[in-house]
């Protein structure tokens, strides 16, 4: 059985942002990410993981787009503590 397709490599880093109930600091936080230089250098060898954490209205708004290609979301039930 071959194996699929992949359209980029894994990444070297993963930044993890939970979310749980509020997403009023999302934009601030992804903002910060995308200012960073290792982004800029290598922008293949990141991604970010939304952990929406039970419910959270709003969070798609606060995207935004130039990170969306990197961007992966898990919504999982509401566990607490990440």
């Amino acid at each position: 059985m071959s194996q699929p397709a992949v359209s980029r490599s894994a990444p070297s880093v993963s930044i993890v942002i939970p979310l749980y109930r509020v997403a009023g600091y999302l934009r601030e936080a992804l903002e910060s990410v995308s200012r960073q230089t290792w982004l800029a250098k290598n922008p293949d060898s990141l991604e970010i993981l939304l952990v929406i954490d039970g419910e959270c209205d709003g969070y798609e708004s606060q995207i935004p787009s130039e990170l969306k290609p990197i961007l992966k979301i898990l919504k999982i039930p509401h566990c607490g503590v990440s």
